[in-house]
């Protein structure tokens, strides 16, 4: 166990102390420059664009995620309960992969446009409209 009134704790406890004092002394004068009265405002706002952003991304992610996660199942799925079949599936596969690609990369660009790019162009228009007075 510590003891309270070592050397150390004194110093750290007058320490601060002083710091107290000194903001205190910060906090009553008077500021060399102005905030704009919506200061708050803006940063809030602010706060939570940033936080509407990492939503939609996060969100893209998550369904993108299990789009590919989906496919990947179905791959599997097949190659164990149609393992019959399965030269019928790889044949289809190897003819038609670039076209599963372009309709894989396809559904993620829509994605990608309809969660993150679609909202940032509508914010960024409204926000023009608003400094515009219209």
């Amino acid at each position: 166990m510590k003891n309270p009134l070592s050397l150390n704790n004194i110093d750290s406890y007058i320490s601060e102390m002083e710091n107290e004092k000194w903001i205190d002394n910060l906090l009553r004068e008077e500021l060399p420059f102005s905030l704009p009265d919506n200061f708050a405002g803006k940063v809030a706002n602010k706060a939570v664009r940033q936080f509407e952003w990492k939503q939609r991304l996060q969100q893209f992610l998550v369904f993108a995620s299990v789009l590919v996660a989906g496919i990947l199942i179905g791959g599997i799925a097949i190659y164990y309960f149609a393992s019959e079949n399965l030269q019928i599936w790889t044949d289809y596969l190897t003819q038609n992969i670039n076209y599963l690609t372009l309709g894989l990369v396809a559904a993620i660009f829509i994605l990608f446009v309809d969660k993150v790019l679609l909202p940032m162009f509508m914010y960024s228009s409204q926000r023009k409209r608003n400094h515009q007075g219209l």
